[in-house]
């Protein structure tokens, strides 16, 4: 992989994080291809020979349109767990490229995720990996695939109502 290419995987992932953290998910959307999957799994607690043993159920299999849907009720005054709205943060590290075919790459990569709002004395975090696949349209990348498999079998958060 070229030093070139593996820096343009970390700028996407550092501008997705901007739009994310900034409540700007309606441009986070363009990030997206029109066929995207969107799955976040829970984790079993089990004594497992490999890691993809203990991916469980999904809690959120989201495609475009549920996306389009998830993010049009975060701005209306329907979204009463964002009323006030969360302040976020996503640390993505650890960003690898898994292997690449023609237009499209395999990424792995790990986030903390932290959220505080206002009116809660408490701080959530939440860490996970993400395994992406992306996909070279009109020049620019988007998300194809996104699975997210939480480190932990116990989401210790108040709700789901933001994207990671």
């Amino acid at each position: 992989m070229e030093c070139r290419e593996y820096l343009e995987v970390v700028e996407f992932y550092n501008r997705e994080a901007e739009l994310l953290d900034n409540w700007r998910y309606k441009e986070w959307l363009n990030l997206l291809t029109e066929d995207v999957e969107y799955t976040f799994y829970t984790r079993q607690n089990i004594n497992a020979d490999s890691p993809e043993d203990q991916i469980g159920s999904p809690l959120i299999m989201d495609d475009r349109f549920l996306l389009e849907k998830r993010v049009n009720r975060l701005y209306s005054e329907y979204a009463w767990a964002e009323i006030p709205r969360s302040m976020t943060r996503h640390f993505v590290t650890n960003v690898r490229v898994a292997n690449r075919a023609e237009g499209q790459m395999r990424t792995l990569s790990n986030v903390l995720f932290y959220r505080h709002r206002h009116d809660n004395p408490y701080h959530e975090f939440l860490s996970y990996e993400r395994r992406d696949l992306l996909r070279r349209e009109g020049g620019e990348l988007r998300i194809a695939r996104r699975e997210i498999i939480p480190d932990t079998n116990v989401i210790l958060v108040d709700y789901l109502s933001t994207l990671y």
